[in-house]
């Protein structure tokens, strides 16, 4: 039991029901030292369990990290079968079609002709290669048409 670390004259106490005043102030701090060490003994068992945890978290995770990395580990000794069509392969197709309709043709006139409306791979690809080429003002598209250069002039 702690005792106060202030002192009272036999004046100051005074004796109330229930005890005197230092009597009573006794008492509370040996009850606020009894929550603490409470408090105490709880903070370190949830502590304890902290570190637990982390270690169960540590433990996952690496057991994520293995399965995660082994498909990528036989994907890449596995050969590709895919095959990847030659660079400019969309570019010749699109210019084809568009010297072809000298009015011009919009994006989805182009996906229908070239026979990849419903292929998303396709599709982003022509899409792509045709604002490359706006871009590098080989074609020109003026409300939602696309033309030609040698044919819009």
């Amino acid at each position: 039991m702690a005792k106060p670390a202030f002192k009272m004259s036999a004046s100051d106490e005074k004796t109330t029901e229930g005890g005197s005043l230092s009597e009573k102030l006794t008492n509370i701090i040996s009850e606020v030292s009894g929550l603490r060490g409470t408090a105490l003994e709880k903070v370190t068992a949830l502590e304890g369990q902290l570190a637990e945890a982390r270690k169960e978290l540590a433990m996952i995770d690496k057991l994520i990290g293995f399965q995660a990395g082994a498909p990528e580990e036989e994907a890449q000794s596995m050969p590709s079968t895919r095959t990847r069509l030659p660079n400019g392969h969309w570019k010749d197709k699109i210019f084809s079609l568009l010297r072809g309709h000298e009015d011009g043709l919009t994006r989805s006139d182009i996906m229908e002709k070239l026979d990849i409306v419903k292929d998303a791979k396709a599709t982003s690809a022509v899409s792509n290669t045709l604002t490359a080429l706006k871009k590098a003002n080989q074609i020109r598209h003026e409300n939602g048409i696309y033309t030609t250069i040698k044919s819009a002039e």
